[in-house]
């Protein structure tokens, strides 16, 4: 399975949700940023195996998330972020 990187080979960019995850690599804490505010979301982190290891779901007007990552082991995983139709996968690190 291909997970979407920020940008295409053209160089133009492709995500559309998310300004980024920050800190990445993290060792715990990690914040999305919504381009624009979205009312829904549902953002799960899966780890290579495709095994659903957190998820949150935002139900109200919000700009940016927070998820604590500190219980999961070092290793990479998959962040997917679904708004309005709309699916995107991150990379993300945990150290």
């Amino acid at each position: 399975m291909r997970h979407p990187t920020p940008w295409d080979n053209t160089g133009q960019q492709t995500h559309k949700l998310l300004s980024g995850l920050n800190p990445n690599p993290t060792s715990g804490f990690v914040t999305g940023t919504f381009y624009e505010p979205v009312s829904s979301a549902f953002i799960e982190v899966n780890s290579m195996e495709g095994i659903a290891v957190a998820t949150l779901t935002l139900s109200q007007l919000c700009s940016s998330f927070t998820m604590d990552l500190s219980a999961l082991i070092p290793g990479t995983y998959i962040v997917t972020i679904r708004v309005a139709g709309l699916v995107e996968g991150y990379t993300l690190i945990r150290m």
